[in-house]
């Protein structure tokens, strides 16, 4: 978390621009700090599991949005895995140093952690391999090949994460269904 709080907005310098306003931006500020924190930590020789996690929560120190819908919240979940608080209190810690007297960052932070606990445990690691469907399964009943049939997998599984679609092999199909034909 330290690492991440220090070097999340590394990426800023190399990103400003100027709006016609004359406000600057640093668009995409997270993507080049990430990829400058991977280098400085491979250069310190850090242990993987720590540069991974910390390039991790510098990628993702500005998600969620603060008004974060279910959906993007059970994809912030999946994403970081195991992170995802560690990410929502760097979040918080950002946030506080540019708004501090506007903004209720310890509220925000009990309510969203609250509705990410409330997600099922397993999504923070749920991909397509854990679909209730094989491959070959999807293959037979679409007559879906090649990275059709993968793409289709990856649907299923975003529509999981999202809370669009329970994990369950009629229910995939059913849904696959609707949006293959």
């Amino acid at each position: 978390m330290k690492l991440a709080a220090l070097l999340h907005d590394i990426g800023k310098p190399e990103t400003q621009s100027f709006g016609e306003d004359g406000i600057a931006h640093y668009y995409h500020h997270e993507a080049r700090g990430a990829d400058r924190t991977r280098e400085i930590l491979t250069r310190l020789k850090c242990s993987n599991d720590l540069l991974e996690t910390v390039v991790k929560l510098v990628r993702n120190h500005m998600r969620p949005p603060i008004e974060a819908s279910n959906k993007a919240l059970r994809k912030f979940v999946n994403d970081l895995g195991a992170n995802w608080h560690n990410a929502l209190e760097l979040r918080r810690a950002d946030r506080l140093a540019h708004t501090p007297e506007t903004w209720k960052a310890d509220d925000w932070l009990e309510q969203t952690v609250l509705r990410c606990q409330s997600f099922p445990p397993d999504l923070e690691r749920f991909d397509e391999r854990e679909l209730a469907i094989s491959g070959t399964e999807l293959a037979q009943h679409f007559g879906l090949v090649g990275v059709d049939i993968g793409a289709a997998k990856k649907a299923a599984a975003n529509a999981i994460i999202e809370g669009e679609l329970e994990n369950e092999k009629t229910a995939i199909l059913e849904w696959l269904r609707t949006k293959l034909t």
